[in-house]
């Protein structure tokens, strides 16, 4: 009904924003109420959530995350407000590669997530979100770019990474770093590198 809504901060609280769109006042439970300011003229990408009792608007600052709450929400067991919530804690980036490398530890530290939850995200999610590309506001990720090349120096640190119980996310920001500064390095030489980048985070 609404793909998104444009108009003027009215008020927020901790868990939604009302915007003002033409004198008429949208309650929208939103990621990121933190940073709207009152009387900022602001656009939310949004959802309905129609229930038998009641219709619920929930927004989004891009559109990536409305498809990857849109997405969340197909989960078993995952309702709207679990899955804001979600997005709340961890960028539509980082999620993405935490569902591709199959990184349950990374998912376990969501609110509402625990291991069996992990495992069906994961299973659910993953040929999906395969097909999607998520993007943030300074960069365009896909899994075509963390592995387009799995027998590279990249793909191979980043999975040892992973093996030694690094965050998916993390092994994966970090070994494209070092390996941008040190294209030329081996396997040995790059993890080396950075596991000594992660010892001082």
């Amino acid at each position: 009904m609404y793909a998104y809504l444009k108009g003027k901060l009215a008020y927020k609280t901790p868990d939604y924003a009302v915007v003002d769109v033409n004198g008429v006042g949208y309650k929208v439970f939103t990621t990121n109420v933190s940073g709207f300011n009152k009387n900022e003229n602001i656009q939310l990408f949004t959802y309905l959530n129609v229930r038998e009792t009641e219709m619920t608007l929930y927004g989004f600052v891009n559109q990536e995350d409305l498809r990857l709450f849109e997405q969340l929400i197909t989960v078993n067991g995952i309702g709207p407000k679990v899955a804001l919530n979600i997005l709340n804690h961890i960028s539509a980036k980082d999620f993405y590669v935490a569902v591709m490398y199959d990184d349950e530890k990374a998912l376990t530290k969501l609110p509402g997530i625990g291991k069996k939850t992990a495992k069906r995200i994961i299973l659910d999610l993953k040929e999906k979100l395969s097909k999607m590309d998520i993007t943030t506001e300074m960069e365009a990720v896909s899994l075509n770019e963390v592995t387009s090349k799995p027998n590279s120096a990249l793909g191979e640190v980043i999975e040892a990474l992973i093996a030694l119980g690094y965050d998916a996310s993390v092994a994966n920001r970090v070994a494209k770093t070092q390996s941008k500064a040190k294209p030329d390095y081996t396997v040995e030489q790059l993890l080396k590198l950075c596991l000594r980048s992660l010892a001082t985070m």
